[in-house]
């Protein structure tokens, strides 16, 4: 586990420090939790669907459930006609 200090600023903004940053992949702009724990502040990244990242990454892509599923039938499918050398 990697500990380290940092001080509260204005506004009370935290910086995560560039060794944590790079460590996790964190990126201006992504989403973090914070939660209260007993006597503790933790920071988290926030668990987005893979899907959910691509539909992010490609602009405006419609992104559902539905959209989801179909998608994971798609290359389940098409990563099994693979191995099959059935391309």
């Amino acid at each position: 586990m990697t500990e380290v200090k940092s001080k509260i600023g204005k506004r009370f903004s935290v910086i995560i420090p560039k060794e944590i940053r790079e460590k996790l992949g964190l990126k201006e702009g992504d989403t973090i939790l914070i939660r209260k724990k007993e006597s503790e502040i933790v920071i988290s990244t926030e668990k987005i669907s893979p899907f959910k990242k691509l539909a992010n990454l490609l602009g405006n892509f419609p992104y559902n459930e539905k959209v989801e599923e179909e998608t994971e039938k798609f290359l389940v499918k098409l990563i099994g006609e693979e191995k099959n050398g059935d391309h």
